[in-house]
């Protein structure tokens, strides 16, 4: 397998990893906000659950800012550098 393909698979494996760690983590705050609101949460139990909240609240915000934000951006152009290099080395 050449240098090329193995980067290019890499790069594939990493974008699925990220998209369904994403996929789960979204899912479970939908879940467990769901799970929260219709269900009775005993009073010790109703701390944990905010702070899993909070976290996974936390955490998708980060995805979003990823997806929509500057870090997109930037990957964006670092793969049109990529490009432009590949094409200057032909």
């Amino acid at each position: 397998m050449r240098e090329v393909e193995r980067v290019s698979l890499r790069n594939m494996i990493g974008a699925y990893t990220q998209n369904i760690a994403a996929m789960v983590v979204i899912g479970s705050l939908v879940s467990l906000s769901f799970i929260a609101f219709f269900t009775k949460i005993e009073i010790p139990n109703r701390d944990i659950a905010m702070m899993l909240i909070g976290a996974l609240i936390t955490i998708v915000v980060n995805i979003f800012g990823y997806w929509f934000g500057s870090s997109q951006g930037s990957a964006n152009k670092e793969a049109q550098l990529n490009e432009v290099m590949k094409l200057i080395k032909n």
